[in-house]
């Protein structure tokens, strides 16, 4: 059966030439130990700094893998080790366009070699026997992760044995349509790359705006001198609220329960995958999310981290959160802001880490200094800015994650349906 891989794509993915088609009928399937030598890495003795020291071959670790995900060659790695290193250790020197994936905590993670080198006990080296595209594999393997993960086995972590990985079997269609397979998906990344170079761009402007707007306490021309800035604190400028304890629940009660887990690292909260909770009428009144609420963290690693309730919600916040509320000559959305600036973070950070339990209270929360503009109308200016690049760079975000859908529906019809 012949099947046209257009119909897959996005238009804005698709070939020039519409008639061109998979003969998936005339795909075979292969063993992995077919289509490669399968090779097991190791680790030179630590103790010997000859082996360290000056490296300049790539020694590549699950790890490194790892902080390589999603993009297809890997260049470089944390540690290198010497030519000693290979010359006296069981060391197998992988040719540049082998596969590396690791086998070991965790299991799956893959990328082709973009120059020769070595790699430890938690991968697997895979040396093409026969002539294929190192791409078209790369995109077989990533596709079968979950089957990796599943095929591994052990009791304090999973490790993909050899003899497990021989017997994944994998397409083997000619090397012409593995060739159009790799130019479609490298096409959706190339866009996906793209889409996170300017997400990159965007936060760097960001950052550089709040060092600039609250560090140095001015907005350029629009909002005048530092002596329109006030100083103080936030016990001065709002109050506080600790969060109401209760279990969450998958059940629809009609009340979300937001917890410290349900807000991202920038602040955002997606509130389709907020939980709920059974609560009082009572309690619900005295606990309820209203338009200009902020929240803060008060434990864990993530303690100080904030999220801006847009509108009124039919929900409560958990105890692990602590609410506050701004006096009226201040924008809630301002101190928002503030509180992803550096001014604020070097603040809560030396206060939280001189906690036991590395948290903040309502307490150490109302003694962190804050700077505003006099006029609310240059705070408005402050938001506006501000607003605009976050804008940006959510519709980069919802771009990036159009794309991965795209990418992994793409990864399972061209290559396994």
């Amino acid at each position: 059966m012949s099947v046209g891989f257009s119909r897959f794509l996005p238009f804005y993915f698709r070939p020039k030439n519409k008639n061109m088609k998979f003969k998936k009928s005339n795909w075979e399937s292969k063993h992995v130990s077919d289509l490669f030598k399968i090779e097991t890495g190791s680790t030179p003795s630590t103790k010997c700094s000859e082996y360290w020291r000056g490296g300049t071959i790539n020694w590549i670790t699950p790890t490194d893998l790892s902080y390589n995900e999603g993009k297809v060659y890997v260049s470089g790695s944390e540690r290198k080790v010497t030519s000693k290193a290979l010359d006296e250790n069981n060391l197998t020197l992988l040719p540049k366009g082998s596969l590396i994936l690791s086998t070991r905590a965790p299991v799956g993670y893959t990328a082709i070699l973009e120059t020769a080198g070595v790699f430890n006990q938690g991968c697997k080296g895979l040396v093409p026997r026969m002539g294929l595209s190192s791409e078209f594999y790369y995109y077989c393997l990533i596709a079968q992760k979950k089957l990796l993960e599943n095929r591994s086995s052990g009791s304090t972590f999973k490790e993909l044995a050899t003899d497990m990985l021989e017997k994944v079997v994998l397409p083997f269609p000619p090397l012409s349509e593995q060739k159009r397979v790799v130019e479609i998906l490298s096409t959706v990344d190339g866009r996906i790359e793209k889409t996170k170079q300017k997400i990159n761009a965007a936060e760097k402007i960001k950052e550089g705006l709040l060092r600039q707007i609250f560090a140095e306490r001015y907005l350029g021309k629009n909002t005048g001198s530092k002596e329109n800035w006030v100083e103080s604190n936030f016990g001065e400028i709002g109050c506080f609220q600790y969060g109401y304890t209760a279990s969450s629940t998958s059940e629809n009660t009609g009340i979300q329960f937001l917890r410290i887990t349900d807000i991202s690292e920038s602040g955002t909260i997606d509130w389709d995958r907020v939980p709920f909770c059974r609560i009082s009428k009572d309690s619900f009144n005295d606990y309820r999310l209203s338009k200009g609420d902020l929240l803060f963290a008060r434990l864990g690693a993530t303690a100080g981290k904030t999220a801006l309730v847009e509108s009124d919600k039919n929900a409560v916040f958990a105890s692990y959160l602590i609410r506050f509320r701004a006096n009226n000559w201040i924008l809630p959305k301002y101190v928002f802001y503030f509180t992803q600036s550096n001014l604020y973070w070097g603040q809560a950070v030396r206060h939280r880490e001189g906690q036991l339990k590395k948290g903040l209270n309502a307490t150490m929360l109302g003694q962190l200094e804050i700077t505003y503009p006099k006029a609310k109308h240059d705070q408005v200016k402050v938001v506006e800015i501000l607003s605009e690049i976050d804008m940006r760079i959510e519709n980069e975000k919802a771009q990036k994650e159009k794309l991965l859908r795209v990418r992994k529906s793409l990864l399972n019809s061209l290559l396994f349906d």
